[in-house]
């Protein structure tokens, strides 16, 4: 067994200790906690995550990554939790070809991904935990049909990102019943978005005691001003003059943002997943980057005048984490006003972010004009964003918030 005392390049030493323990035919088993505050009545919880956390693990002991990337198991383990999650490598369950081949034919049908690998690797290696957190649905719902077949006895907690939205337009067809069938199984769920809960409810007829909406939270420890280091000139960063946009999912509206960009004489840079806009064709001013790690994107916040999130209307997303990210960071954020934060976020148009219409051009222009021309009043929203962030939205926040969870269906506190 390996113990790390958990990352010693941050400024406030971690509380919480990261064991791995002895591999198990190809897979290792990771536990989190801390021996300081560990009661013995408190929940055990099995984190299923939906890729591996290697990576993100090394980067975080380096201080190159937040902890938003492991959903709160940090800071529970500091809350008193223990916490337990699975590295599967490169492992491969026999009969690896046909879950494969479930994934893909589940993806096509859903427009969700169906990891019954991750699922099961992570059930084998449970250990003393007694419940299990699903963090993502491409993992939440294999372990929603495993428990449904009486394959998996302990708690389900399972956090949906997009759920409802995919399978509104699918109600009445085989797949979507099958799939309600499953969900009856589920202990408990967490949505992050506003508006998600709702339709959650509706569409499948659920016990409202039985979903939660839990808004997200980011570490601003890791993501405040004063971190970035020199800049070099091979970095592929955006300049201090241009208006950055951040994100990776298909819910960003693109084509919105250069249709504004066409408007203004100022310039932007984009990091996204360049498969979500190569059908069209960004403006002059507009110049496009591929993902980055997220020490490099933190540095190109930090240089920012300001951050531009246009997002599609949809219950679950609003650039959420990267919101709260560029709030953190100081940033006066310009955001499409989706379900998924007209409420529980705490936001203020003109206060703390600037709130647009999703698909108003005429909105978003304007909103960029405004905060571009006028320094001052990106400097305030972007401080009293810092302040919104640091009383509501901390991974420590969420965490607790996802603690009374886990007590109230495990009956221990």
């Amino acid at each position: 067994m390996i113990r790390t005392e958990g990352n010693p390049s941050r400024d406030e030493a971690a509380a919480f200790t990261i064991e791995h323990l002895a591999q198990r035919r190809g897979t290792q088993a990771v536990e989190v906690r801390d021996p300081g505050c560990t009661h013995p009545r408190a929940p055990k919880v099995l984190f299923v995550f939906a890729k591996a956390r290697r990576d993100y693990l090394i980067q975080f002991r380096e201080g190159r990554a937040p902890r938003d990337f492991f959903y709160g198991m940090f800071d529970l383990a500091e809350l008193g939790v223990s916490c337990r999650y699975v590295e599967t490598g490169t492992r491969r369950l026999a009969g690896w070809g046909a879950l494969r081949l479930i994934h893909l034919l589940f993806a096509r049908a859903t427009g969700l991904g169906f990891n019954l690998q991750q699922s099961l690797l992570s059930l084998r290696s449970r250990g003393g935990c007694n419940i299990m957190f699903a963090t993502t649905d491409s993992v939440g719902m294999p372990l929603a049909m495993l428990k449904a077949c009486g394959l998996v006895k302990m708690p389900l907690v399972y956090a949906t990102i997009g759920l409802a939205d995919h399978l509104a337009a699918r109600k009445g067809k085989p797949v979507f019943r099958l799939y309600q069938r499953w969900l009856r199984s589920v202990d408990r769920f967490v949505c992050y978005g506003y508006e998600e809960r709702k339709k959650l409810l509706n569409l499948f007829q659920l016990p409202p005691s039985r979903v939660h909406f839990v808004p997200f939270g980011t570490d601003v420890a890791y993501f405040r001003t004063g971190t970035e280091r020199p800049p070099r000139p091979e970095d592929m960063r955006p300049q201090t003059d241009a208006v950055l946009s951040v994100g990776m999912d298909a819910q960003r509206d693109w084509a919105l943002l250069f249709r504004a960009a066409q408007r203004l004489p100022c310039r932007f840079e984009i990091v996204s997943n360049l498969a979500y806009s190569r059908d069209l064709e960004p403006p002059a001013n507009v110049t496009l980057h591929p993902p980055m790690p997220v020490h490099e994107v933190r540095s190109c916040y930090e240089r920012a005048p300001f951050v531009v999130l246009p997002v599609k209307e949809n219950t679950y997303s609003a650039g959420t984490i990267t919101l709260l990210q560029c709030m953190a960071m100081g940033k006066a954020v310009i955001v499409s006003q989706t379900g998924a934060i007209r409420g529980g976020y705490n936001l203020a148009h003109k206060d703390n972010c600037w709130l647009v219409r999703p698909g108003s051009v005429e909105d978003l222009t304007e909103a960029i004009r405004m905060l571009y021309n006028h320094p001052e009043l990106r400097s305030e929203i972007g401080q009293r964003a810092r302040r919104a962030v640091e009383a509501r939205h901390t991974s420590n926040a969420f965490a607790k918030a996802l603690r009374a969870i886990f007590e109230k269906e495990t009956g221990e506190q």
